[in-house]
């Protein structure tokens, strides 16, 4: 993953990317994914309220 070779400004513009080919495929599943994996490399860099945010939304993605 991006964020483990300290690139996390790449790492978000690839999972934000993510959200949107999953989303237009209608891929739920890979959408939460990308919202998790968002959470996760916000938390490395300490953001922890948008790192709630992306975990958030992706959890009611992946309760639905």
């Amino acid at each position: 993953m991006l964020t483990e070779v300290n690139r996390p400004l790449d790492a978000l513009a690839y999972h934000r990317k993510a959200i949107i080919f999953a989303t237009s495929i209608k891929d739920s599943l890979q959408v939460g994914v990308a919202l998790t994996n968002l959470g996760v490399v916000y938390e490395k860099l300490k953001n922890y309220d948008s790192a709630l945010y992306y975990y958030s939304h992706s959890l009611k993605i992946n309760e639905a």
